[in-house]
């Protein structure tokens, strides 16, 4: 505690260097932080992929559909437990192009039953059913619009249009779904498929998923091979992977999400550690007298190093915390003037182990970037930096 004044005093001693490397180890940090969140949600979504659960898809794009026909031969694979199947309709906006919504045209029992993490209620799902402009909307995108059940909703889908030559489609929403997990993944508009193929024009009886149940999830590979097998050579032929790969694959089409957050992070690491490394050194030798006066009364270079650290520290430290706390705000701040990006913003989030590692690294920094000024403080000749000062 006794050298608490000195270590303010040093720090105050030239306040906007202090100041000035004090914001930009902040904004290294919340960089830091983002980047490490964005690469969590990522995993986190990987990992929570279900063993039990196939994808199939076109083997040419997943923008190519597959014809409904294929459901029953896929639910005559062995080990196939139940197959689901859902259009695409998007893209599609509500009022706005800049409000675009994922919307889906599904067989309601079957879609349910597969994404059983989607929670909605019984009575609201036999309503699905049973209403043929029916909708099911997820819990973010019906507070984000503000809808609720009972409600109108008009949807735009250049890429959908319907019988009487108009893009405009018209729903009438009967039940709200939620996951409980992820709230942020109940984003979808889901209607029905017999409705929505029988007044498009276009891709009538086709599909653009298949979503397979099996009995094993040991089989899962087995089973997905067999699936590809049984439509090889034909003019739909078929890519079927378990959940984990298919989520995987769609965050390769994004790119490597791991190599470029982590190159990313070891250059701001390495930016940072210039710039407090600098700063400390141009300090250090701007106090080269006063470090040999204390070592003529008598201070260790164990104390003095000790302070130099400190005095690191109490700037590394704080500024990593503010950072990566502060990165926590970029998702409702893109959400505000991004509303159309809200959906995938709202999965960014700073963890407490995120903050964590974040300190821990701010303390590594220090230690780092005060070596070389403390070894600078150990080799001086006091009597020669005495003479000068």
């Amino acid at each position: 505690m006794k050298f608490l004044p000195l270590i303010w005093a040093n720090l105050s001693r030239k306040p906007w260097r202090s100041i000035l490397t004090f914001i930009g180890v902040i904004f290294g940090f919340a960089l830091f932080a983002l980047l490490h969140s964005v690469d969590l949600a990522f995993e986190t979504n990987i990992r929570a992929a279900q063993l039990d659960r196939l994808f199939s898809f076109s083997r040419v794009s997943l923008f190519e559909t597959l014809p409904l026909a294929y459901k029953g031969q896929i639910e005559r694979v062995p080990g196939v437990q139940s197959v689901a199947y859902s259009a695409v309709i998007s893209p599609a906006y509500y009022q706005d192009p800049r409000n675009p919504i994922l919307g889906g045209a599904v067989e309601p029992r079957g879609f349910f039953d597969f994404y059983r993490e989607l929670k909605l209620p019984a009575d609201q799902l036999e309503t699905l059913v049973h209403t043929r402009t029916g909708a099911v909307v997820g819990l973010a995108l019906a507070t984000k619009y503000g809808w609720k059940i009972g409600d109108r909703v008009p949807l735009h889908s250049a890429v959908s249009p319907k019988r009487d030559g108009s893009s405009d489609w018209a729903f009438d929403i009967v039940g709200i779904f939620d996951d409980p997990d992820d709230h942020s993944r109940a984003n979808r508009f889901i209607v029905n498929y017999d409705y929505f193929d029988e007044e498009r024009t276009r891709g009538k009886g086709a599909v653009t998923f298949f979503y397979e149940r099996v009995d094993d999830p040991k089989e899962s590979i087995r089973i997905a091979s067999d699936i590809d097998t049984l439509f090889r050579n034909s003019s739909h032929e078929t890519r079927t992977q378990t959940d984990r790969e298919f989520s995987r694959a769609l965050l390769k089409q994004i790119g490597d999400v791991g190599f470029i957050t982590q190159s990313i992070g070891v250059a701001t690491f390495f930016a940072i550690l210039f710039l407090v490394g600098n700063t400390i050194m141009q300090s250090v030798k701007e106090r080269a007298a006063e470090f040999a006066v204390l070592r003529t009364l008598g201070f260790s270079i164990r104390v003095i190093g000790a302070l130099v650290v400190i005095e690191v520290t109490l700037i590394c430290a704080p500024a990593a915390l503010i950072g990566a706390f502060s990165a926590s705000t970029v998702g409702l701040t893109t959400s505000a003037i991004l509303p159309q990006l809200a959906q995938v913003a709202s999965a960014i989030h700073v963890t407490p182990a995120t903050a964590g590692e974040a300190l821990i690294l701010a303390t590594l920094l220090a230690g780092v970037c005060a070596l070389p000024s403390v070894m600078v403080v150990s080799r001086m000749n006091i009597a020669s930096v005495l003479t000068k000062g």
